[in-house]
């Protein structure tokens, strides 16, 4: 199997492992009344213990599939340098652990839900400093990446930078204040519907092969 032929196949498992993680996050999060940013998680305690076990492990399995997307990311930022392109991908690997820990502490949280706000508030200390330890670094990388693209030292074309997450995961956010409905239902899944987009866009524009392209001889 040739460069080009790995490159897209990692781009489709990292798709995949995205989509995969969508229907993830809905089932562990999705609330049609919202909630999501009270910080007592009172809005998981109606959810089912199989609709909760589904979803946790459908994304404990699919989220590390998004390394494999990281491997594009490397390849597309070869202009701007071995060493950018390096780090950026060493971070982005990184971030898919404590990615996969803060999913698996949805369900304990939702568990504690039923004990009362004192049972939430001692799980907590478990399980936000790792969300805002990989929402941070996460859109952090991402702005970075983004800036990268506009400035026209990645192999990207510039308006892909309109589709980068850094740009698209905050909509999810505020259509809950714009739309309500359409908020609460894609605001769970934000991460992954940012990530699954900006995959689809890497696979579509093909970037990546000219970075791969053997040189002309």
């Amino acid at each position: 199997m040739d460069a080009i032929r790995r490159a897209r196949w990692a781009g489709m498992a990292a798709l995949l492992g995205a989509l995969v993680s969508m229907v993830a996050d809905t089932l562990l999060l999705y609330n049609p009344e919202g909630g999501y940013f009270a910080g007592d998680y009172a809005f998981l305690a109606d959810f089912s213990r199989e609709r909760l076990l589904w979803g946790h492990y459908l994304g404990i399995l699919a989220l590390p599939l998004h390394a494999a997307g990281i491997y594009l990311i490397y390849l597309i930022l070869q202009p701007a340098g071995r060493k950018i392109a390096l780090g950026a991908a060493v971070l982005g690997i990184y971030l898919v652990f404590p990615g996969v820990a803060y999913h698996a502490n949805v369900y304990p949280l939702a568990l504690a839900g039923r004990f009362g706000p004192g049972a939430v508030a001692e799980m907590v200390p478990f399980s936000e400093p790792l969300g805002l330890l990989f929402a941070g670094s996460f859109l952090l990388l991402m702005a970075g990446l983004t800036v990268l693209i506009f400035r026209g030292k990645t192999l990207l074309p510039r308006w892909v930078g309109f589709l980068t997450p850094a740009l698209t995961y905050p909509v999810w956010a505020l259509l809950i204040a714009v739309a309500p409905p359409l908020g609460h239902l894609l605001a769970p899944m934000g991460f992954n519907l940012s990530m699954a987009i900006f995959f689809a866009v890497l696979l579509g524009t093909g970037s990546f092969r000219e970075a791969l392209a053997p040189p002309p001889k």
